[in-house]
């Protein structure tokens, strides 16, 4: 539907018409800040967009006030896992009661296990009535666009069943989905690490032939995927034409992220363990450093060095990390809440994290997170005064209004 969003409190375009990349503390300019601002939606996309002084409005072309509001580019969620079967409340308490006498790669490895036994049980129909779910609530809270993992299947037919549900979403659901092979995700309780790591490899050409997954990831960790196997198995994924992601360094310094930039990957993502040299090599290769601060949050862990990050002039982008075991939430809003409350990251900081640098960190930089013309109508409204007021009143769904390509969907 075209039309104009007019009398916008405050906007947040994320535009910036002479650089063309992600967005670093450096690159974050107050003129990307409108106040009493408008924007023209036109056939799904962005027209223009400007201050009132220079609006002009069309005859014919429907207006909607949207004073002493806040609009933001859609919410791009970069790291979800977000086909699974079965939930794991118990394991809350259980954490609890005895986390400090189980190594937490045990500990998370376990839990991985029991939902893939749940996920195995599962047919394409229910991982798709769930996942509908799930990406009902990411849209209720902002989110537009999110990457989408495999990984709770770790064998072919279970984790293309996965990626299957994902593409019936994406032809069946509002939001843009980004498939992801996560085989190498755990080690299934039927095979040793060796056997496991063969029939991994064994995946890859079939996944990618079948066209349901654009990106290869790969849990790098002690415990799991050794930096050797990783690089194996994302090297014959690359030459099958998957785009890289690393789980990395979430749980020690385990050469992850070094990983991830030295095949180029388009994200690393945790680092809650990242070092100096792994970061420095992350922004030579243009690998964007994803943070999921709701895992820390919910499981206790330490959070990502977003100082350091900052010191470093790389672009973070921030993610819910989704899933039935480390962080069960879809909303994009808490995890900037908690980047700003808990990383010392500025509300704008924040923000370009759940916007434009998340749709870098999935290769959809050029069409989505940022409010520019030629670009989707992706969109929210947010019963907020300015921006620096949502990580400020915490706790509530502030989300009055979303559009995906120009149409209203909440």
């Amino acid at each position: 539907m075209d039309q104009d969003l007019i009398q916008i409190g405050e906007l947040l375009t994320f535009d910036t018409p002479t650089y063309n990349g992600p967005l670093s503390a450096s690159h974050l300019k107050d003129a990307m800040i409108l106040h009493n601002a408008w924007i023209s939606i036109r056939a799904g996309r962005i027209s223009a967009y400007g201050q009132m002084q220079d609006y002009q409005p069309q005859q014919d072309i429907p207006q909607q006030d949207l004073s002493a509001k806040t609009v933001l580019p859609g919410f791009v969620d970069p790291h979800t896992h977000l086909t699974f079967a079965g939930s794991r409340e118990h394991e809350l308490v259980k954490r609890i009661e005895r986390s400090r006498n189980v190594s937490k790669g045990q500990r998370m490895a376990g839990g991985i296990n029991y939902t893939v036994q749940q996920t195995r049980a599962a047919s394409l129909d229910e991982l798709v009535a769930s996942g509908r779910q799930r990406l009902d609530r990411m849209l209720a809270h902002g989110t537009t666009t999110a990457e989408a993992k495999s990984g709770y299947g770790l064998r072919l037919e279970d984790e293309l069943k996965q990626l299957q549900a994902v593409a019936v979403l994406q032809r069946e659901h509002a939001m843009d989905l980004v498939p992801t092979f996560l085989g190498a995700h755990a080690l299934p309780p039927e095979h040793t690490m060796a056997e496991y790591v063969a029939e991994v490899l064994a995946m890859i050409p079939v996944v990618a032939e079948s066209g349901l997954a654009e990106f290869c990831d790969v849990f790098c960790e002690d415990g799991f995927f050794t930096v050797e196997d990783s690089r194996q198995i994302l090297q014959l994924a690359r030459q099958h034409g998957l785009k890289l992601k690393v789980h990395a360094d979430e749980l020690a310094a385990s050469g992850g992220a070094l990983l991830a930039a030295e095949l180029g990957a388009f994200s690393a993502d945790h680092l809650q363990f990242a070092t100096r040299e792994s970061l420095q090599a992350m922004k030579t290769a243009g690998t964007i450093p994803t943070v999921l601060p709701g895992v820390s949050f919910y499981l206790g862990l330490p959070y990502a060095n977003t100082s350091l990050m900052r010191e470093l002039d790389l672009p973070v982008a921030i993610s819910t990390d989704l899933n039935p075991g480390g962080c069960r939430c879809e909303s994009q809003l808490f995890m900037m809440n908690l980047a700003v409350t808990q990383m010392q990251m500025l509300p704008l900081e924040a923000l370009a994290g759940i916007t434009r640098n998340a749709a870098f960190a999935i290769d959809r930089g050029q069409q989505s997170g940022a409010i520019a013309p030629g670009r989707l109508a992706d969109l929210v409204v947010l019963d907020a005064p300015n921006h620096n007021y949502l990580p400020y009143h915490f706790g509530i769904n502030l989300v009055e209004q979303v559009y995906k390509n120009g149409q209203r969907v909440v």
